[in-house]
C-alpha cells in the first residue's frame, strides 16, 4: 500500500501530509491524511479526479491531488 507524501497551499495555509492508497480499491482510492488526521478521500471516477471530505474543504483541488498521484507512479 503506497503512501504518497504531499505538500500544498490552500487558501493561504500550508499543509503537509500523505495520500494513502486504500487496499482493495483497485488503486483508485486514496485517503488524505494530515497530522495523522483523516481529511478526505481522493478517487478516480469515470476518468475524473474527485475529492470528498466531511467538511467540504479541499474539494476544489482534486485535480492537483490527482497530478501528485500520477507523478508518484511515473
Amino acid at each position: 500500500m503506497d503512501r504518497i507524501p504531499i505538500s500544498f497551499d490552500y487558501k493561504g495555509q500550508q499543509y503537509k501530509g500523505q495520500l494513502q492508497e486504500v487496499a482493495g480499491a483497485a488503486a483508485k482510492v486514496w485517503h488524505l491524511m494530515i497530522n495523522n488526521y483523516y481529511r478526505g478521500c481522493l478517487m478516480i471516477v469515470n476518468d475524473d479526479w474527485v475529492f470528498h471530505s466531511n467538511s467540504g474543504e479541499l474539494e476544489d483541488i482534486a485535480e492537483r491531488f490527482g497530478e501528485q498521484v500520477m507523478l508518484w507512479y511515473e
